[in-house]
């Protein structure tokens, strides 16, 4: 617990880290302005080239409670409803805000109010909704469960829990007995909060570990810490691949029910906790600071523009036809494009006072 004793305003390096690599890598998901139907032959080449980065949305919610659990940890006067009541009130700024947005841009464009409630509940208003439903969620376990979670008897528990349930979606999926209940879960789609417990109790125990954690990753040699990064890409690329062939190419809403995603979280911040300032040239360390600063407004803001310029794509360039090397340009270009607006469009909201919608 020895790292916990650090000021309240000092920044944890390895953190800005990755969560700039997770935001980059949420983008790329949202990047490509044009219907599927349009590139048939080379989806399954372009998803399982991108699927090593479906460490992403593990990694922002177990950030998100590692460092909940070290301001807990620094405020012990306070009260646990107290520190509730504020973090609930902190991410419901944003929610309700770009929730109301996009309610109402959905109205404006002719969507029925079932269909509107319908995408509000499973997370789909906006790309990436999702995201901030699993966080409430999670937020009011975390504070009943911190301490009885912290323990490590549990987290091999929950571990063998989670695994467990995905073997179970695996067994679903290859089998046509329980079509029914496939059926529901891709109605209720991504937030099931069941899909996403592990993450909470990684970021508990990881933050009251962070010491022992950091003296570790420091023994590691960075050739060892590469392979290790190549083979977790690997596993990233044969699971996908495995889980493509089990839906017949209908992956969501299960693309995040991957072993290889709760295995890369430990092995993420194992390899990274080690990182200092020192280890990046100055001229990169501004870019860092800033992505995983407005990590949340880019994550909203590209959801938001995501559908809209899908939209436009759809509209215009719906009867296109396009080979993988030209869908794989639109998609690293609608990357790069879309990631520079939203965090323009961030940058900007922030000085108009309106911080809490994208910090």
């Amino acid at each position: 617990m020895k790292a916990l004793k650090t000021s309240s305003s000092e920044r944890i390096f390895f953190v800005d880290v990755l969560k700039s690599i997770s935001i980059i890598a949420v983008v790329s998901y949202h990047s490509i302005f044009v219907p599927r139907s349009t590139y048939v032959e080379s989806e399954l080449l372009l998803d399982v080239l991108f699927s090593p980065l479906r460490f992403c949305v593990p990694i922002f919610i177990t950030i998100s409670f590692f460092l909940l659990e070290l301001s807990v940890y620094k405020r012990q006067d306070c009260r646990l409803t107290s520190l509730l009541t504020k973090r609930l009130y902190r991410l419901a700024i944003p929610t309700l805000a770009w929730f109301s947005l996009m309610i109402f841009v959905k109205s404006f464009t002719g969507s029925a109010p079932g269909e509107i409630v319908y995408d509000i509940a499973v997370g789909e208003i906006f790309t990436g909704a999702y995201y901030l439903l699993i966080i409430f969620q999670l937020l009011f376990l975390f504070f009943w469960t911190r301490n009885w979670a912290a323990r490590r008897s549990v987290l091999f528990s929950l571990c063998i829990f989670q695994i467990l349930f995905f073997t179970l979606i695996h067994f679903l999926l290859s089998t046509k007995d329980f079509s029914n209940l496939l059926v529901w879960l891709r109605i209720i789609k991504r937030p099931l909060i069941i899909y996403w417990l592990i993450y909470m109790v990684f970021g508990i125990v990881l933050s009251r570990n962070l010491f022992q954690l950091s003296a570790l990753s420091k023994r590691i040699p960075v050739a060892a810490k590469l392979a290790i990064l190549i083979a977790l890409g690997g596993m990233f690329v044969g699971e996908y691949r495995y889980l493509y062939s089990l839906t017949l190419g209908t992956v969501p809403p299960f693309e995040y029910v991957m072993f290889t995603c709760i295995a890369s979280v430990p092995i993420l911040f194992l390899c990274f906790a080690s990182i200092s300032e020192k280890d990046f040239p100055s001229i990169i360390k501004p870019s860092i600071y800033l992505l995983s600063k407005y990590s949340l407004g880019i994550f909203c803001i590209n959801g938001v523009l995501s559908q809209v310029f899908l939209s436009f794509g759809s509209r215009f360039l719906g009867n296109m036809h396009f080979s993988f090397f030209e869908i794989l340009s639109i998609k690293l270009l609608g990357w790069l494009f879309l990631l520079l607006i939203s965090l323009g469009l961030s940058k900007l909201i922030a000085r108009m006072n309106c911080k809490a919608l994208v910090c």
